[in-house]
């Protein structure tokens, strides 16, 4: 399907779920009910990892992408501990 050395960064889908970890990311930065947004991120991180093995990712695929994630994740922390000062 896509090449397995750049498979993060060749495959739409896989960009398609960091834009949905980017959105539901600042969903919970922004609205109450941080607990739905979190169970979705949970889940949308659950079909992300599923389509990765289905594609043949390698562990290194796999730390990239959970890198590339908490990135995201750290950026919103980031933003909530300066709003709070």
């Amino acid at each position: 399907m896509y090449g397995s050395e750049n498979l993060i960064v060749s495959s739409p889908v896989m960009w398609i779920f960091f834009a949905v970890t980017a959105i539901l990311g600042f969903l919970e930065y922004k609205l109450p009910h941080k607990w739905l947004w979190i169970t979705l991120t949970v889940l949308a991180q659950t079909a992300a990892v599923t389509v990765l093995l289905f594609a043949g990712a390698m562990l290194s695929e796999f730390l990239l992408y959970v890198l590339a994630v908490l990135f995201i994740r750290l950026c919103y922390i980031m933003l909530e501990r300066r709003k709070a000062v």
